[in-house]
C-alpha cells in the first residue's frame, strides 16, 4: 500500500472513458509543501496541507470537454481525500483556465475561507 500512489488515488476516482475517436488526454501534477510537516507553515505564510494533486482528463480531439480530479493529503500519516471533480461538458474553448480564477474570484468575494 506505500507505494499507492495520489495519482493512482485520482485515477480511481476517474469516471470510465468511453471508446472515442479521439483519446483523451490524461495528465497528473502535484506539489508538495514540506512546512506542512512542521509548524513551518506558519512561519512561511504557506498551506498547512502536505500534498495537493490534480489529474486532467481532456477531450484528445479539440477539448470539446475536460475534466479535473482534485486531492489532497494533510501529511504523509493522513488518508488521501478526494476533494471533487470539475467537468467543463463543452470545454469551453479551452477556456478553463480563465474560468477557474473567475471561480476563485467569486468564492473569495462569498467567503472569507478563499482568499488567497
Amino acid at each position: 500500500m506505500d507505494d499507492y500512489t495520489m495519482e493512482d488515488f485520482l485515477l480511481n476516482k476517474m469516471d470510465s472513458v468511453e471508446a472515442l475517436s479521439f483519446q483523451p488526454s490524461i495528465n497528473y501534477s502535484e506539489d508538495i509543501n514540506d512546512d506542512a510537516l512542521s509548524n513551518a507553515w506558519l512561519d512561511n505564510g504557506t498551506s498547512y496541507i502536505w500534498k495537493v494533486g490534480v489529474l486532467t482528463v481532456v477531450d484528445g480531439n479539440k477539448a470539446d470537454w475536460a475534466k479535473m480530479y482534485i486531492a489532497h493529503q494533510r501529511s504523509p500519516a493522513h488518508l488521501m481525500q478526494f476533494i471533487g471533480r470539475l467537468y467543463w461538458e463543452e470545454g469551453e474553448n479551452d477556456d478553463m483556465a480563465r474560468c477557474l480564477h473567475r471561480y476563485l474570484k467569486c468564492a473569495s468575494n462569498a467567503s472569507i475561507m478563499f482568499e488567497d
